[in-house]
């Protein structure tokens, strides 16, 4: 009687499968998409982001040729060139070496 019993109950709830299968179907989805493009596909060019401040918030827009002028790739190698006294990249009136930018690279 016992067993008739459970197999009635399990008869009756369908849906307790379905609840406890969908968690596992979203985590498997989700492991596939988000790991199936990278084995997938091979970027063919690297790049570096580079951004920098200046006590104020992260991003800041004057900062762009500060940063061209401070870094250059050359022979797929990352350099840093020197800040030189004389230079004002950002054209704010400020030399450089006196702007204090904090550099963030992102390879």
């Amino acid at each position: 009687m016992t067993s008739e019993n459970t197999n009635s109950k399990s008869s009756q709830n369908p849906l307790l499968g379905i609840v406890l299968a969908l968690p596992l179907a979203f985590i498997l989805t989700a492991l596939l998409i988000s790991y199936l493009p990278a084995a997938a596909l091979a970027p063919e060019y690297s790049f570096v982001y580079a951004s920098c401040s200046q006590g104020r918030p992260p991003y800041h827009h004057e900062c762009g040729n500060y940063l061209k002028n401070r870094y250059v790739v050359e022979n797929a190698q990352l350099q840093e060139l020197a800040i030189t006294d004389a230079r004002d990249s950002d054209n704010d009136g400020v030399l450089d070496s006196d702007d204090r930018y904090e550099t963030r690279l992102f390879l």
